[in-house]
């Protein structure tokens, strides 16, 4: 499997390609460029829910970014596999950046939901709403981010997706 899309997160946050580099045509089933619409709304539920422990955190205290990453993942995975006949492995991350710290004690909820189906990719979008501890109730949102994935069989080859509005699962 190629890996599509190039580019990487700077310590600033920001992206190190031209804003006009993520946003040409699809270059394939699962390329990695904001899809046109959502097919589904954020959910009322989250697809994921998780307590922030002392053993998630980073040298300064709050939460590692790479926790909240692979939560994203996952997240992202179980939304996907609505449309997947058998698994989904994940091909990109797009562009993520933390707009609030996450510390130990807060509830951090992961929302995702189907923003696009290929022929065997899924698009998800997740946002990760983190629940203070500390004023209790206080929630704010953290990030957000779209993953693609890709359906594939036993043997690592891909197989299409069901398609939306096929009731043939």
């Amino acid at each position: 499997m190629k890996r599509r899309g190039r580019g990487s997160l700077s310590t600033t946050g920001t992206h190190d390609l031209p804003d006009t580099t993520r946003h040409h045509s699809r270059g394939g089933d699962h390329a990695c460029y904001p899809p046109p619409m959502a097919l589904e709304q954020r959910p009322q539920e989250p697809a994921i829910r998780m307590a922030m422990m002392p053993s998630d955190t980073n040298v300064h205290g709050t939460i590692f970014g790479g926790v909240i990453l692979s939560q994203i993942d996952q997240a992202g995975a179980i939304a996907a596999r609505t449309y997947a006949p058998e698994r989904v492995v994940t091909v990109c991350m797009r562009e993520v950046e933390f707009h609030k710290p996450v510390y130990v004690g807060d509830i951090v909820s992961y929302y995702a939901w189907v923003t696009e189906v290929g022929n065997t990719s899924v698009t998800i979008r997740v946002e990760v709403v983190a629940e203070r501890f500390r004023p209790t109730g206080v929630k704010v949102t953290v990030t957000d981010a779209e993953v693609v994935y890709v359906s594939v069989d036993d043997h690592w080859e891909k197989v299409p997706m069901r398609q939306p509005g096929n009731n043939d699962a």
